[in-house]
């Protein structure tokens, strides 16, 4: 199954400075999931960080807006335990502190769901669309169940845009 790796930025950050901070929090994540993995939710998170460094390599960079959605966003991605997630701060020197950009590594059944169908003609925004109750990968026949959260997580971040847009 394939994997991306999302960088949520601050709308503040822009142009080559929304690559530099997505590389700042991607080298967090790498930092913070090189241990061992002890728990369940530790050794699906390594298995999708290492899917992701092995094989897939995508990075995806997407507009947070406002700190506080940064926040949330990770929030939202550190709950569900089974992806690695980090998050980068500008020192207090530099920008007081603030979070510049959240990374987390996604499997494909969370970046391109499979949704409910809609009326033939309506058009419903990515972040508004009722994802399925489950996932099967064409490839492999691997099923997923989403969890509520999962679901919830799903819309947030189909509700940003590509930075840069």
């Amino acid at each position: 199954m394939k994997t991306r790796m999302y960088c949520i930025v601050n709308q503040y950050i822009s142009g080559i400075h929304a690559g530099i901070q997505s590389a700042h929090a991607i080298a967090e994540l790498m930092v913070l999931h090189s241990g061992e993995a002890y728990t369940p939710e530790q050794i699906t998170a390594h298995h999708w960080l290492k899917c992701w460094k092995e094989e897939d390599k995508t990075i995806i960079v997407l507009n947070g807006g406002y700190q506080s959605v940064l926040e949330d966003f990770l929030d939202q991605a550190m709950s569900l335990q089974t992806y690695p997630v980090a998050w980068w701060r500008e020192e207090k020197k530099a920008l007081n502190g603030a979070m510049t950009a959240v990374a987390v590594v996604l499997p494909e059944f969370i970046y391109n769901p499979e949704y409910k169908s809609v009326p033939d003609g309506a058009f419903i925004p990515p972040h508004a669309m009722e994802v399925n109750d489950t996932y099967t990968c064409e490839e492999t026949g691997f099923v997923h169940t989403y969890t509520p959260a999962e679901k919830d997580f799903i819309k947030t971040l189909k509700s940003f845009k590509l930075k840069g847009e």
